[in-house]
C-alpha cells in the first residue's frame, strides 16, 4: 500500500517547508503542499476482488470435495451447504482484505475516470478545509499529490489564478509531474513552491505588514483527506 507517511522523510518535509517559506517571502500568496496515500475509498473495486475471492474459494472447496467428504465420513455427493456458504464468505472477506492492502491488485478495477473524480473531490475538500479560499489576498494555492492514483492537482484562489492563468498552473504542474517521474517527491514540492513564488511575486507582492496566514509544513495525509 502506498503510504504517504513513509514516502517522505522528516528531513525532506523540513526541506519542503523551507521552500514554501522562501517562496512566500516575496508574495502575499499562501502556498500549501499536500501528499495523500490515496484520494478515494474504492469500495467497488475491493468488492470485485472479494467476489473473485469468493468464486475461487468455492471452486477450491469443490476441487477438494472427495477428500473432504471422506474425512467427514460421508458418501460422494454435494458438500454440506454450510461448507459452501462458509467458503464464499471467507473468500469474499479475504479478497476484500487483500485488495485493501495490496493497491496494485485493486488498481486493476479502478477506472481512470473514477480515479480522476476522487482526486478532484479530495483536492477540493482539502482546499476548503485548509482555508485556502479565505486568505486576505485571495492568493491561496494548493499543490496536491495523491500517490495511489499517481495524480497531481493544483488549485488556486481567484487572486492567484488571475496572476498565474491556466497556462501558469499547467507549467508548474508539469514541473511537479517531471520530478515525480524521476521519483523525487520532495523535489516535486520544492519545484512547485519555487515556480509559484517566481510567478506570483510581481502580481501578488508581499507587503511589509503581511503575516503568514497558513502553515508552511507539508501536509501528509493517510489514508486520504
Amino acid at each position: 500500500m502506498a503510504d504517504a507517511r513513509r514516502a517522505i522523510s522528516e528531513a525532506d518535509r523540513a526541506r519542503v517547508a523551507e521552500a514554501v517559506a522562501r517562496a512566500e517571502q516575496a508574495t502575499a500568496a499562501e502556498i500549501v503542499c499536500a501528499v495523500a496515500s490515496e484520494s478515494g475509498r474504492y469500495d467497488r473495486a475491493e468488492a470485485v476482488v472479494g467476489l473473485l475471492g469468493a468464486v475461487l474459494a468455492l471452486a477450491g472447496l469443490h476441487a477438494l470435495r472427495a477428500p473432504l467428504l471422506t474425512a467427514l465420513g460421508g458418501e460422494a455427493g454435494a458438500l454440506p451447504l454450510a461448507f459452501q456458504v462458509g467458503a464464499v464468505l471467507a473468500g469474499f472477506f479475504l479478497g476484500n482484505l487483500l485488495a485493501s492492502g495490496v493497491h496494485p491488485l485493486r488498481s486493476f478495477f479502478v477506472g481512470r475516470q473514477e480515479a480522476d473524480e476522487e482526486v478532484s473531490r479530495a483536492a477540493g475538500y482539502l482546499f476548503q478545509a485548509r482555508r485556502l479560499a479565505s486568505t486576505r489576498a485571495r492568493g491561496g494555492v494548493l499543490v496536491y499529490v495523491s500517490l495511489f492514483e499517481r495524480e497531481v492537482v493544483l488549485l488556486a484562489d481567484e487572486g492567484a489564478h488571475a496572476a498565474l492563468g491556466d497556462q501558469g498552473l499547467l507549467e508548474v504542474r508539469d514541473q511537479v509531474v517531471a520530478r515525480l517521474a524521476a521519483r523525487d517527491l520532495p523535489g516535486a514540492f520544492v519545484a512547485a513552491a519555487e515556480g509559484l513564488g517566481q510567478r506570483l511575486k510581481e502580481a501578488l507582492p508581499r507587503a511589509p505588514e503581511d503575516q503568514d496566514e497558513l502553515p508552511d509544513a507539508l501536509l501528509v495525509l493517510h489514508p486520504r483527506p
